[in-house]
């Protein structure tokens, strides 16, 4: 794979994920969305917003992984569904 397909391919990934993670956000109450937790960047909302800022930054495969991993700890926390983020 050319390295402008491997950009493709991990940009289209990360999007994929970004969208289902957003389907188990949509299924939490505001108060849960907005809630202070003592974890990463406070809560799920400012840890969105942070993530958001992020994107067309040349490391936001890795940064949003990680990020992804922390979102995803939140809504398990909250109960919300989560998902795998596995990449293969």
């Amino acid at each position: 794979m050319s390295s402008p397909e491997i950009i493709q391919t991990l940009s289209n990934y990360n999007a994929i994920l970004f969208r289902q993670i957003w389907e188990s956000i949509l299924k939490l109450k505001e108060d849960l969305f907005v809630m202070e937790v003592s974890y990463s960047h406070g809560s799920l909302r400012n840890q969105i917003v942070h993530v958001a800022g992020l994107d067309g930054r040349c490391h936001m495969f890795n940064h949003g992984t990680d990020h992804r991993a922390q979102i995803l700890r939140l809504l398990m926390d909250l109960g919300a569904p989560t998902i795998n983020q596995v990449f293969i």
